[in-house]
Formats: structure tokens, C-alpha cells, sequence
């Protein structure tokens, strides 16, 4: 599956945020959001920022009446 939104979620200096404005500017219907899980090839605890920022993602795109599909 290809992605039309990022986070950015792996910088070093990132915040939760940030990465939650990253993936929701410009969001429209269709759009895939990519997110990272792990930090082995990214800056130490990033996915702790990650899970942080996926509230403010799910909360912004309910606001913006878009349905969520989370893969399998």
C-alpha cells in the first residue's frame, strides 16, 4: 500500500504535535497516513511521540468527519 501522508515521526526532535499537523495538513478521503512503530532506525523513543501523536491524528480526522481504516 502507498502512503500520501507522513508524520515525519521518526526525527529526533519532533513532538507529538508536529507530527499529528504533518499528517493531517491538506488530509482528504483516500489518503494513507504513514506512521512508524519502532525506533531501531530512527531517533531513540520516537514511538513513544508516535502513539502520542496518533490520538491527535484519530481526534483531528474525526473533527474532519473522515472514517479511519486501520490495516490488518
Amino acid at each position: 500500500m502507498l502512503w500520501s501522508r507522513w508524520g515525519k515521526d521518526w526525527r529526533k526532535f519532533t513532538t507529538p504535535a508536529r507530527i499529528a499537523g504533518r499528517a493531517t495538513r491538506g488530509v482528504a478521503a483516500g489518503d494513507v497516513i504513514l506512521l512508524h512503530d519502532a525506533d531501531f532506525y530512527s531517533a531513540r523513543d520516537s514511538h513513544r511521540r508516535t502513539a502520542a501523536a496518533l490520538v491527535l491524528i484519530l481526534a483531528e480526522l474525526k473533527l474532519r468527519k473522515l472514517d479511519t481504516v486501520l490495516p490488518v
